[in-house]
C-alpha cells in the first residue's frame, strides 16, 4: 500500500512533528461541509516510528478530551496497516497523508470533514462545531 509507505517514510526527517496549523483541517467538498457529524473514524497505525506513535496518542486523548461532553458520538478506531481493508473506504473519500486520520462522518456515512496529522483538543472541537446542526 502506497499510502502506508508515506505514512512511514515521513517520520525519517529529524525532530518531531509540529501539530498541525489551525487551518490545515480539509473538507472533501464545501457541499459536503453542511453535513452533521455523526460519527469519528480515528485511524492510527500501529507499527510505527515513536514521533509518529506519539502523534496519534496526543491526537487521541485530544480526541477524548473534546468529546467528553458527547458521549452520543460513536468514535472507531482503526489501524491502517492492521484493519487495511476496513480503512480502505475512508481512504476513497479522503487520502490519509499523516497518521493519525480522523474522518467525520454523517449519519450516510458521507465525509463532513477530514483531520489529519497531530491534532489539538481546539482544532477537533472547531471541526466537531462545523459539523453540528444550526438552530
Amino acid at each position: 500500500m502506497m499510502v502506508a509507505t508515506a505514512l512511514v517514510a515521513g517520520c525519517n526527517s529529524p525532530g518531531q512533528a509540529a501539530p498541525a496549523p489551525e487551518g490545515s483541517a480539509t473538507a472533501a467538498s464545501s457541499a459536503q461541509t453542511a453535513g452533521v457529524v455523526a460519527r469519528i473514524v480515528f485511524v492510527g497505525q500501529h507499527e510505527a516510528c515513536d514521533c509518529t506513535k506519539n502523534r496519534i496518542t496526543t491526537t487521541w486523548k485530544a480526541l477524548e478530551t473534546a468529546l467528553a461532553d458527547r458521549k452520543d458520538l460513536p468514535v472507531e478506531r482503526l489501524e491502517l496497516d492492521v484493519d487495511a481493508a476496513k480503512v480502505d473506504p475512508y481512504e476513497q473519500l479522503q487520502a490519509l497523508l499523516t497518521a493519525p486520520g480522523l474522518y467525520l462522518l454523517d449519519s450516510q456515512g458521507k465525509l463532513v470533514k477530514m483531520l489529519q496529522g497531530e491534532l489539538t483538543v481546539a482544532q477537533i472541537t472547531k471541526a466537531l462545531g462545523e459539523g453540528r446542526s444550526k438552530p
